[in-house]
């Protein structure tokens, strides 16, 4: 009897029962984490600035390897298109929703501008496009792969 506690209690404590979640909330989840990495993203897409740029890829790794981390229960992962939902289409909408994003990140007007609103747009729309495929399948590693 005591070897099935033990067996429970490991089960119960790991990694892949602690990020098991009702679809809803992990919809919510990938949602709320969509938004700093679209904004690191916006960063770096759009201006020049090498002071921050590592620091911006290392948000963006922490966050979508914390996504990548979460299982719907039954030990399932999200779909490719719920993934880009969650991601793109919650998180950014449209080009005038990243029009208002980049006017609010007025810190960054001084810096050397690298590319348009619309190129910017349709590059974060591509890299989460890219990276939604990968999740389901656990092979996000860096979103410099998805820079290229």
């Amino acid at each position: 009897m005591r070897l099935l506690e033990v067996l429970c209690e490991k089960i119960i404590n790991s990694e892949l029962f602690e990020n098991a979640f009702k679809r809803q909330e992990v919809e919510s989840r990938v949602t709320d984490l969509s938004h700093p990495i679209i904004e690191h993203l916006i960063k770096i897409l759009k201006w020049k600035d090498e002071l921050n740029y590592y620091k911006h890829v290392g948000d963006i790794n922490g966050r979508v390897q914390r996504i990548q981390k979460m299982y719907l229960k039954g030990n399932k992962k999200p779909t490719q298109q719920d993934y880009f939902q969650w991601l793109f289409i919650d998180g950014l909408k449209d080009e005038l929703t990243l029009i208002r994003w980049v006017r609010a990140l007025y810190r960054y007007h001084h810096l050397p501008v690298l590319r348009s609103d619309e190129e910017v747009f349709n590059i974060i729309k591509a890299i989460l496009y890219k990276i939604s495929f990968d999740l389901p399948l656990n092979k996000y590693d860096n979103i410099e792969d998805y820079m290229k």
